[in-house]
């Protein structure tokens, strides 16, 4: 596999965030990753790895349909697209002003 390929977007162990997109939390190395980035630590997100996961968690979600998959028909569908385990929650609170 050539390094250019090694990217978080396509790593069984990335979490897109739940608005940007482009961004996403690694689970292995437990930081906050832009979906391009080239990882030493790139386990392939393959097909029979995506099917298990929806057999154990119930659906993986398509980034580039922005929707969930719920069965392996589906994903079968989804051949070409970019598919992800889960989305990175963030936990940041803001305080939000009124205007009076």
């Amino acid at each position: 596999m050539r390094e250019i390929d090694k990217i978080c977007k396509k790593c069984a162990k990335f979490s897109v965030h739940e608005i940007y997109s482009y961004i996403g939390f690694c689970v292995e190395r437990k930081v906050t990753v832009r979906f391009h980035d080239v990882c030493e630590d790139f386990t392939h997100f393959d097909f029979e790895t995506k099917s298990r996961e929806i057999f154990e968690k119930g659906w993986v979600y398509c980034m580039t349909c922005r929707m969930p998959i719920f069965s392996v028909e589906e994903l079968e569908e989804h051949e070409d697209d970019i598919i992800v385990r889960e989305f990175f929650l963030e936990e940041v609170h803001e305080e939000l002003h009124s205007a009076d």
